[in-house]
């Protein structure tokens, strides 16, 4: 109801439940409909045949393959699915091989060189700049912040298995340590994950740690927030090609690499690419919070090739 009413007061036109006869008829009389997600919008199969559909991804990054289901069945069901867009939109000649041809198995002829316009924003210094002096989601999440805090963002992705949030499993982590330590130095923690996600643990609300859902703040754009904060923790999501455009200070949590590798597999090795230090211990996560935060050129200088190679292989600048 929300974004209902936002959309009424930007005065832009959709579709909802809200005049079913309006959804049917735009639904039916599409000609061109863009998604990002696996399968393509189709309400009551209504959208003609001769629409073009086009696939714009979640985003860009070697995390990006296809689930390795136990049956097979289920697996060749999802890419028959994907397969129903007429195009996809790729970022680089490599993703379109490592992902379109490797794990989509799609024609050559599906993939086109479109690039992310989700991220086009960051390519404007000038707007990057002020989002992360206007803090404008950060003001609606906590409305009363301290203009002198830094802000990290932890973006920890879905996993289909039940697991801890994975900052618990790294050696030596305590909570209330991390509380003293985030109020201590003024840092504020804030944190989201997906809401499938089968997370069996994960960190209580305080004045420094704020958990935000997309169903209580469902207006915030997720890039809007990365151009807000300090500092990145990520594990496996394609935010971390998003973060690195704009050479935001990225760390990784990835004790359950092996697991997330035999359950949904990568494009290629993540390890090997991934645009900061991968973090074992709590005194290294204290260690490289204090150290970007404190000189953010120092993260470039030391992990430029890595952001490099991420860039070159997954997003290969403006296109």
């Amino acid at each position: 109801e929300e974004i209902r009413k936002y959309l009424d007061r930007k005065g832009y036109k959709y579709i909802s439940n809200k005049n079913i006869w309006k959804k049917l008829l735009v639904t039916w009389s599409a000609r061109i409909v863009i998604d990002s997600g696996s399968v393509y919008y189709n309400f009551l199969n209504l959208i003609p045949h001769s629409a073009i559909k086009i696939c714009t991804m979640h985003g860009s990054g070697p995390k990006l393959a296809i689930f390795k289901y136990k049956r097979l069945q289920r697996t060749i069901s999802s890419i028959k699915k994907i397969n129903k867009f007429d195009f996809f939109s790729f970022c680089s000649k490599h993703a379109e091989m490592m992902i379109g041809k490797n794990q989509l198995l799609l024609h050559s002829e599906k993939m086109v060189m479109l690039g992310a316009p989700k991220s086009d924003q960051f390519y404007n210094k000038k707007f990057v700049e002020q989002s992360y002096y206007t803090k404008k989601h950060i003001s609606s999440i906590i409305p009363n912040y301290d203009y002198n805090a830094k802000f990290i963002y932890y973006t920890p992705t879905y996993r289909e298995y039940a697991y801890k949030l994975p900052i618990f499993e790294i050696i030596g982590f305590n909570e209330l340590k991390f509380q003293e330590y985030l109020d201590k130095n003024n840092i504020y923690f804030i944190y989201s994950f997906h809401s499938s996600s089968a997370f069996t643990k994960t960190l209580k609300h305080s004045n420094k740690i704020i958990f935000f859902s997309y169903e209580e703040y469902p207006l915030i754009d997720n890039n809007q927030l990365l151009m807000e904060v300090d500092l990145v923790i990520n594990d496996y999501s394609t935010i971390s090609t998003d973060a690195a455009i704009i050479n935001k200070p990225q760390l990784f949590i990835m004790p359950d690499y092996n697991e997330m590798e035999e359950t949904r597999g990568f494009a290629e090795d993540m390890r090997s690419m991934v645009p900061g230090p991968e973090v074992f211990k709590f005194n290294e996560l204290v260690d490289y919070i204090n150290k970007y935060l404190d000189n953010p050129l120092i993260y470039k200088k030391e992990n430029s090739s890595r952001i490099n190679l991420l860039l070159a292989r997954y997003m290969d600048n403006r296109i």
